[in-house]
């Protein structure tokens, strides 16, 4: 299922406290960028975000999870109110 627009603004609106994010069209899907550099991306309505050596919690995120197939493995972000 391809991402709505509206999804990928309100992920936009959630992370602006991180500075300017900006958003590329990209298999039918979004990527995430900020400073031009990518970190995540909107699939299936659902946020994923590259694990980094400073956002690598096992605890917190238990099983990494691709964003489509044959993707590397990312977090997946299910609480974007929290």
């Amino acid at each position: 299922m391809a991402s709505s627009k509206e999804m990928v603004d309100y992920v936009c609106d959630q992370l602006s406290g991180a500075g300017e994010i900006r958003t590329k069209r990209m298999f039918g899907e979004w990527g995430l960028y900020r400073g031009g550099v990518y970190f995540g991306c909107v699939c299936g309505n659902q946020l994923f975000i590259n694990p980094t050596a400073n956002n690598v919690d096992p605890l917190a995120h238990p099983e990494p999870a691709a964003p489509y197939e044959g993707a590397k493995p990312c977090w997946r972000i299910e609480d974007l109110e929290g």
